[in-house]
Parts: C-alpha cells; structure tokens; sequence
C-alpha cells in the first residue's frame, strides 16, 4: 500500500506545469488525486453515515423550543387552568347551598316566631271570652259570644296550636307555671298538677303559652 502523503505529493503538479508557453492555460496532460478513503468507526459506520443519523434523530425529536414542545406546555397550563377553574365553581356551588339552607333555616324561625305572637294574641282571646261566658247566663248574646270563641279556637288548631292538658301529670317548669300549692292527701299527686288556673298551649314542640297550675304536696306532719 502506498503513503497517502506520498501519493497527494505525487498528483501536484510541478512549478511550472500545467502551463503553456507562459500564458497561464492548465496543460492538458495534468491530473490531481484525491483521497476519498473512509476510516471505518468502531461502530462499522463512516462518518458520513453517523452524520446522516444524527441528522435524522434530531428531526424526529422535538427541541425544546420546537412548535410541538410549545403546544404541549400550553395544553399542561390549559388543563391546570379548567381544574382550577372547577374546583373554585365546586367552591361556588357548596357556598351557594350552604346560604340557601341558612335562610330557608332563618326564614323558619322567623316564621315560627311570627305564628307564636300571632297564636299568643288569638290564644288571649279565646281567655277572654271564656270568663264571658262564665259570668253571663243563657241568652242569644251568650250564644254569639260562644260561636265566636269556637271559631279562634277552629283557627288555633289550623295553625297547629294545641291545648295542653296537664291536670294528674307531674309538674314540669317547661310546660307550666306554678302560682301556688295544695295540700293533697292522696301521695300520687305529691308535686303533681292539681289545677290549672290558664291552659297552656303549643305548635309542636314549642311552647306557645306555659300553663298557670297549682302543683299537690303533702299536708304537714300532726304535732
């Protein structure tokens, strides 16, 4: 095998070759060798090979500043954006229902404290249109009075007033008010209602009106 420097030495032309009677024209006998030889990579591939694969590589992996790399980063802040966006209007809507219960409940207590005052009223009403007819004898006036009375006392039940009856229960403060005691001699009605001077009233469980009783004891112990 040949030197390669000695053959890129043996294809210049000489000082003077390749010139014509001075006049600067190549001579056409003149020839120049090249060295077009690959040196093999340890991979088997030449150079002109593993650049023609880095080239392809680099076109099918998308650079960072790269039109899809950008679209990608847009689409991870868009959807990060909607989750946000949806969890502040799952926000919104539990506050909303949270407010409309609370004002549905206000609105409720509101409405019970007004029926109260209005059952109260009537409630004083019927009173005294009771201790009317207890003082007045059989006439037609007695008997309007008492048509009268009934039709309040029709009304109460429509609003869901209910008359309490306590008499022979234990007396209880939540129900009733005690004015006074009597001596009862029958022990079942130690500290039970004996009387009830005023009815009570309520709408459920709500009192409207306590009761005024007097409540049994026992008569005191013979000297």
């Amino acid at each position: 095998m040949s030197d390669p420097e000695n053959t890129k030495e043996a294809g210049r032309p000489s000082p003077g070759a390749g010139e014509k009677g001075g006049h600067g024209r190549p001579d056409k006998g003149t020839f120049r060798v090249v060295d077009r030889r690959h040196h093999a990579s340890p991979d088997g591939q030449s150079p002109g090979e593993h650049s023609r694969a880095a080239e392809r590589e680099s076109e099918q992996a998308p650079s960072t500043g790269s039109p899809e790399a950008h679209a990608a980063d847009e689409i991870l802040q868009l959807r990060a954006r909607v989750d946000e966006l949806a969890r502040a209007y799952a926000r919104a809507l539990e506050d909303q229902k949270e407010c409309r219960l609370r004002l549905t409940r206000e609105n409720q207590r509101v409405l019970a404290i007004e029926k109260a005052e209005v059952a109260r009223a009537l409630i004083e009403t019927v009173d005294d249109l009771d201790r009317s007819l207890q003082a007045t004898d059989a006439s037609p006036l007695t008997t309007g009075v008492r048509v009268i009375r009934d039709s309040i006392v029709k009304r109460l039940e429509t609003m869901g007033v209910e008359r309490m009856s306590l008499a022979g229960q234990p007396f209880d403060p939540n129900l009733s008010e005690a004015v006074g005691l009597v001596e009862v001699a029958d022990p079942s009605l130690y500290g039970g209602v004996v009387e009830e001077l005023a009815a009570g009233y309520r709408i459920g469980d709500r009192v409207v009106r306590p009761a005024k009783v007097r409540v049994g004891r026992a008569p005191p112990a013979a000297a």
